[in-house]
């Protein structure tokens, strides 16, 4: 381990209501963001604990949350769970974060904890920074979550949409850091062992969708898509991975339609190896990782009118963006159809972006020149 300056970070605390035994795109951030600076000889904590498995905030917040949700609800009232939080959670806040050179709040406003961390921070001469992952009407930009915002010394934004939203909402704009999410060079999956495994050996066009089955994240229009295809005889086999959340779904003939439910990492991806192009056509994304673990494997995109994830294959042009309906996402199948050398061509663009924007050193390094930058500042 490299001796470092007295001035230079040496301990990270992330703090967030997460549970990190799940695999979701939150904590993937973390894991992979608490393992990169481990790397580096930062020592880092998770909520006041070790990492990894760190103690959990959430038995200690979420009642507290639930207790003024009836308050929280009304803007106008929102200096009240503010205050609260700052006494209620001063004590374990400052317990917490003494040890730190930087406070990373992984949440929103809603979710309490960041107040009394600020107040932490402030008394300790820290910077404290925040990874919101805004949902734009749906999570991450109510008036209270603003409010935290604004008290933030910076905030890590997924896209340049997610800035311009959270600007338009009145949060000061020299805040933002955009840093996509890390997604590892290497795939370790094997396409060959997953066609032989679900009989597609020799097969025509396998296309994928990883993701919860919702309308949200687009599946049913997908699903429709690929009944018009296969009725126009174009068979294009689906294989679906992740879990049930919105049936019934438009019906498939049983030999295209390779349902696979949740499955483990490795199945997963076995599949993104194996597939000719991954589809998810969410309206709904804060970016979108799952394209990059396609691009990964050098596969083309579809998104859907995600403005974060439309953003982000416009970008890299490693796709095609539909607009979320049936007609789009069939129009966007048939261009990959009848041009394969643009095809690959895109989902090679794809690669190059992953390689050289979103490897686990770019996201690690621009993280730590951040609060670098604002740690010699205080």
């Amino acid at each position: 381990m490299k001796l470092k300056h007295p001035s230079e970070i040496s301990a990270v605390g992330i703090f967030s209501l997460l549970d990190m035994s799940g695999y979701g795109g939150l904590e993937t951030y973390v894991r992979d963001l608490t393992h990169g600076l481990s790397e580096d000889g930062i020592d880092v904590n998770w909520s006041g604990g070790q990492a990894p498995g760190g103690r959990e905030w959430q038995s200690v917040w979420q009642p507290r949350i639930d207790r003024l949700l009836p308050v929280m609800t009304r803007p106008s009232m929102r200096w009240i769970p503010k205050r609260y939080s700052r006494l209620a959670g001063w004590r374990q806040a400052k317990a917490a974060a003494d040890c730190c050179d930087v406070i990373h709040v992984v949440g929103t406003g809603w979710q309490l904890f960041g107040f009394p961390l600020l107040a932490a921070a402030n008394r300790l001469r820290v910077p404290v920074t925040c990874w919101p992952a805004v949902h734009p009407g749906t999570w991450g930009d109510a008036p209270l979550d603003v409010d935290l915002y604004n008290a933030m010394d910076a905030i890590f934004v997924q896209s340049d949409f997610e800035a311009n939203h959270l600007a338009s909402l009145g949060v000061v704009s020299p805040k933002f850091i955009r840093c996509g999410c890390a997604c590892s060079q290497v795939g370790t999956g094997d396409g060959e062992r997953f066609r032989r495994r679900y009989r597609l050996e020799g097969h025509h066009t396998v296309v994928l969708f990883v993701g919860r089955k919702s309308r949200a994240k687009g599946y049913h229009r997908l699903r429709e898509a690929i009944a018009r295809l296969h009725q126009m005889g174009q068979p294009v086999s689906l294989v679906s991975i992740g879990r049930d959340l919105e049936p019934p779904y438009p019906s498939l003939p049983a030999e295209i339609d390779i349902d696979l439910g949740p499955v483990d990492d490795g199945i997963k991806q076995d599949a993104l190896a194996a597939c000719d192009l991954f589809v998810l056509p969410s309206e709904a994304e804060s970016f979108g990782i799952v394209y990059l673990e396609a691009w990964r494997y050098a596969k083309p995109v579809v998104c859907g009118n995600a403005a974060a994830s439309a953003e982000l294959v416009e970008r890299h042009q490693g796709g095609w963006v539909s607009d979320g309906t049936c007609e789009s996402i069939l129009a966007q199948i048939q261009k990959f159809l009848k041009n394969r050398s643009l095809a690959t061509q895109l989902g090679l663009a794809g690669r190059r972006a992953v390689e050289t924007d979103y490897t686990l050193e770019v996201i690690v390094e621009k993280h730590k020149m951040t609060w670098q930058k604002l740690k010699d500042s205080k």
